[in-house]
């Protein structure tokens, strides 16, 4: 009987340091993969991994790989939701956390990011929590809140952030004192005068295609009119109508892309040099 149980017991640990060797062994091709940039092939060799042996000690590494694979692939929903995952299990997981923040950044979903980071900030441990509000200042400026942005770039009190956040609060500083257009002011002045706006927005060329086009078809349609040509009047209408409502929208949306343009350009600025840890 005694001898029954030994053998029992010496199968049972032969078995488990094969597991272990095979699961290890695994992992290991999925490395090199992912080394040479096959992060397709990276993540089957993963997935292998997590279906033949479910709960080992390397659960959270595999998985982690295979969302950071996915994230390689351009595939953020499929990464986000492993994370998410992993998430459920240990809500404090930190490198979850951020990578799912960093995602969302990444994404442009820059709302999405900031309620992530507000849903598990009381999860992560004090030291880290500058970290996701470093991540959190750069989102509210790439939604324009630039107020929002420096206070709470002002807030972290993080040393090793202190060089970053000098930076970013200088190119706040100078992002305030850059010219700024409204694009309201760009649509109010081509109601008053024909291209206005798009002199306004620093588009001279545009500008004066615009003067001439909606002055050609005014002096079209008046010279119509008082010849008493009807079509020519009507056709004549139309045309200026039409370039004019359509140059009071156009600069509008120019404005608006330019000011998008100019949050963008300092936002990658803000974010720049800045590595997740």
């Amino acid at each position: 009987m005694n001898q029954t149980r030994l053998l029992l017991i010496i199968i049972f640990f032969t078995n488990l340091c094969y597991a272990k060797n095979d699961l290890e062994s695994i992992i290991r091709v999925g490395d090199s993969l992912y080394a040479d940039l096959r992060y397709d092939l990276a993540i089957i060799e993963f997935k292998r991994a997590s279906v033949l042996y479910p709960k080992n000690e390397y659960n959270y590494q595999v998985h982690s790989k295979m969302a950071l694979c996915y994230k390689k692939l351009g595939y953020f929903i499929e990464a986000i939701n492993i994370h998410k995952t992993l998430l459920a299990k240990d809500s404090s997981q930190w490198g979850s956390i951020i990578e799912i923040a960093s995602i969302y950044q990444l994404m442009g979903q820059f709302s999405d990011s900031n309620r992530f980071i507000k849903k598990y900030f009381s999860s992560v441990e004090s030291g880290k929590k500058d970290s996701l509000i470093f991540l959190m200042s750069c989102n509210y400026f790439a939604l324009m809140k630039v107020d929002s942005s420096r206070f709470y770039f002002d807030s972290i009190k993080e040393k090793e952030l202190g060089t970053f956040i000098d930076r970013n609060l200088k190119i706040i500083t100078q992002f305030e004192h850059s010219k700024k257009y409204n694009h309201k002011s760009a649509k109010y002045l081509n109601i008053l005068f024909p291209g206005a706006g798009y002199l306004y927005l620093d588009m001279p060329q545009t500008f004066a295609a615009t003067l001439f086009v909606e002055s050609l078809f005014l002096y079209a349609t008046v010279i119509t009119y008082n010849n008493q040509y009807a079509i020519g009047t009507l056709f004549g209408g139309l045309f200026f109508s039409g370039f004019y409502l359509g140059s009071i929208y156009g600069a509008e949306q120019f404005a608006k892309k330019k000011t998008k343009n100019m949050f963008r350009k300092y936002y990658d600025k803000l974010i720049f040099g800045f590595t997740i840890s």
